[in-house]
This record gives structure tokens, sequence and C-alpha cells, in this order.
């Protein structure tokens, strides 16, 4: 009986053994015959989907999966409920007698940041003209439309888009293995007005910035031909509703930039410094850190950890929330290596915004007494936003007010409402209250 079942197990091992070698040469064949090229950049894989969908036959097969959502759809300047296609992890394209397979999760982990394999028969597809093809082809779209809003939420936000393959940044963006039904990619995005500084008054220090952002954005050769790195820093502060945020906006809007917007809450140094990467690889692109005062505070200013006692109670949400602010000692070393570190930094404009600059660690920068500022490299320039003057009252009333311009005087002299939003929404609701009440009863 022992020797019988001995039998079976050498027959088994030697079975086993000829099976792995019948295998290794059929994968020999293969290899001979198919070839598979790995793209590890998540937006190089992107690029070549878009690419193919564009210019290949896409050949169905499998469940697919489609969804409606709300977008806002540029040349209709509306939102709309717009369908897509979300694409699976094998996608298969001809173009002629060439047939392509595209894996974006060749290993079944579910990953949304998987890389891209590319399979088809040797010499039959030239992956660096296909891939020179699509960057071209980008390149192209991204003329007149690179404008766009990404936000970085850290480990535990909801993310609609994509995630960093590097650090897992939470990175919520449009781009992904993803195909609008009736509509280009360029064609879904936040509308961009045609003179975003049309809508927003400031004071004569912030029209100067706006001027010299222009010009630094102009002037990349300039900067290269004398070895200096073409960036640019600066801080924004002002008390709540000045308009800082929606300065960096317009900016964005008026120079067609992406703008990456990091939530220093929930953003890890590793999650920074991908996030950092991507925008570099976008250059020229806009990197927002808003609320800096509460992040980068001095040692002397920040408010003490909380207590064993005043933990007591809450619940682990709620604890991990407020120690979250407390455990982050490295982000300012880090992001300080990432704006002035050994690496350059080019094509990257940085906005930090605060509330109470007198907070900020001065290894950021700080404005002394001439007004400039003490670190140019990390930051720049340190702009003021203050309260409206009259002036810019009047400019806003007599554009809000234009049909009831009798109400301009009255609302321009209105006492509290000193920030850009309060004076806005008072004039709103002037308005409002004059439209409904003379062109529109209810």
């Amino acid at each position: 009986m022992n020797i019988g079942i001995g039998w079976l197990a050498a027959i088994a091992a030697s079975a086993t053994a000829v099976w792995g070698q019948i295998r290794s040469f059929m994968d020999s064949v293969l290899s001979l015959l198919f070839v598979s090229v790995e793209i590890r950049s998540y937006e190089a894989g992107v690029l070549i989907v878009r690419y193919m969908l564009k210019n290949y036959t896409m050949i169905r097969a499998g469940e697919r999966a489609f969804s409606l959502d709300p977008q806002f759809v540029r040349p209709l300047k509306r939102m709309e409920m717009v369908a897509g296609e979300l694409m699976g992890r094998r996608m298969i394209f001809r173009r002629g007698w060439v047939v392509l397979l595209a894996e974006n999760d060749k290993g079944g982990a579910g990953k949304a940041n998987a890389p891209l394999t590319l399979t088809f028969i040797r010499g039959t597809v030239n992956v660096e003209q296909l891939l020179l093809d699509a960057c071209g082809l980008e390149a192209g779209n991204l003329k007149s439309h690179r404008y766009e809003i990404i936000h970085s939420g850290g480990k535990g936000s909801s993310t609609a888009g994509y995630v960093d393959e590097e650090a897992s940044p939470k990175v919520v963006r449009s781009t992904q293995y993803f195909r609008y039904l009736g509509y280009e990619y360029d064609e879904i995005g936040p509308p961009i007005p045609e003179k975003p500084f049309d809508m927003l008054v400031y004071s004569p220090e912030v029209d100067a910035l706006v001027s010299e952002v222009k010009r630094w954005n102009q002037s990349r050769e300039w900067y290269s031909k004398r070895g200096i790195a073409w960036r640019f820093g600066c801080l924004l502060h002002g008390k709540p509703g000045t308009g800082k945020t929606s300065f960096v906006r317009a900016i964005a809007q008026a120079l067609d930039m992406p703008v990456y917007i990091v939530d220093l809450s929930s953003t890890s140094n590793s999650e920074m410094e991908s996030l950092w990467k991507h925008a570099m690889r976008r250059a020229p692109s806009i990197v927002l850190l808003e609320d800096v005062d509460r992040h980068f505070a001095q040692e002397s200013v920040r408010a003490p950890a909380p207590s064993a006692d005043e933990l007591k109670g809450l619940s682990k949400d709620e604890r991990k929330q407020m120690m979250s602010f407390y455990q982050r000692g490295e982000t300012l070393d880090c992001l300080l290596n990432l704006v002035s570190g050994v690496e350059e930094t080019n094509g990257v404009l940085l906005f930090l915004t605060a509330n109470d600059p007198s907070r900020l660690d001065v290894a950021l920068g700080i404005r002394t007494e001439n007004g400039v500022s003490s670190r140019p490299g990390r930051i720049d320039q340190i702009v003021e936003f203050g309260g409206l003057s009259q002036d810019a009252k009047q400019k806003i009333a007599a554009r809000i007010l234009s049909d009831c311009p009798h109400r301009i005087a009255d609302v321009c002299r209105a006492q509290g409402y000193d920030t850009g939003a309060q004076f806005v929404y008072l004039c709103t609701q002037v308005a409002l209250e004059e439209y409904w009440q003379v062109d529109k009863p209810v």
C-alpha cells in the first residue's frame, strides 16, 4: 500500500515537473510572438487610452459599466447630466489588422492607480511613437483648457478620481480611464470666464501682484538662461472673506493653469511630496495651501496638545481628528524641502493663505521692516488682503446694482460690510429685492 502511494507521489511530482517545463516552453514561444509593455505612470496610461479611444476602434467584450453625473459642459456654459463609460480592467483596441490589449489592473488587485499594460503581436506597435502621439494629442487639447481644480484630501477622504501611484494621496481629479458620451474630454470641466478679474475688485497692491505673476508666467526662458529656478511663492493674508481664495482661482483661470489644493489637516508628508511631483509634471501649475497659520504656527503660539482628560468621552474618530493636528511636526520641514530643497522646483506657482501671519513659523518667511519677505525663494511676496475701500465698494455696487442705481449710495454707506464677501452679499440681497419687487412679482 505504501509502495503504491509512493509511486503515485512520484508520478505526480514528475507530471508537475513536466507541466512546468511545458509551461515554460509555451511562455517562451508566446514571448516571441507577443510583447507586453508596462506604462508605470498613471497619467501616461490615461493619455494613451484617450488617444486610442480617438484613433482606434474599441472591441467590446465582457460587462460594461456606465454612469450619469452632473458636470459643467463648457460649450453649453451650464451644468448638465453627462453620461460616460467607465472603462473595464481590459480594453481591446483595433486599427486595421493591428490589435492591442490594454489592461489597467493586470494583477487583479482592483487598484484605481494600477499601471497600464499593453500587449500586442511583436512588431505591430511602436510604443515610443504611441506615447509621443498621445502626448501630442494632449498638448493640442491643453492649449486652450489646462485649468482644473485638483483636491488632495489625505487618507480617509472620499475619492472620485484616481489615487496617486507613489503615496496614495487621495488626489481627486477628472482624468481617469473614463469615456464621456457625446463630449470630448476638454469640453467637460469647471467654467473658465474670459476675463476672470473683471468680477473682482482689489487694492492697488493686489493688482500689482496680478501683473507680477503674469510677468513671471511669461518669463520661463529668461529664468532658464540665467540659471534661476522658475518658481514663485506668495503669502496672501487677511481676515476671512477678503478674497484670497477667489484671487487664486482667478489667477488660475486667467493663466489657464491647474490648481492643486492641499488639505493640510489630512495630508501626510509622503502625500504632499507626491502631489508636488504631480504639479511639477504639469508645470506651469499652482499649489494652494490654505490657512497655513493654523498648521505651521510658531511654537510659542501653537496651542498645546490636548491632555488625556480632555480626550476622555470622545469617540475614536473624534480623538483621531483632534490629535491629527499635533502629530504633523515634520510637515513644515517637508514643505520647506519641496519649495527650496536640493531638487529644483520649476514651474510651480505657490500660494499660501493665512488669517494671522504673525502666527507663522519664521522659517517660511515673514514681512521685514522694509516690507519685503525675509525668505525669498520660499515666499517671495507677502500681500495683505484688507477691507474694501469706498472706491472698491462703488465698483462692486455699480456692477451688481446696475438695474437699480438709486440704491447704490445707500448700500455703500451701510456699516459692518467691510470684506468683499460681506459687501457682495449685501449688494446681492438688495438687487434681488428690487428684481422680485419690480420685474418679477410673486
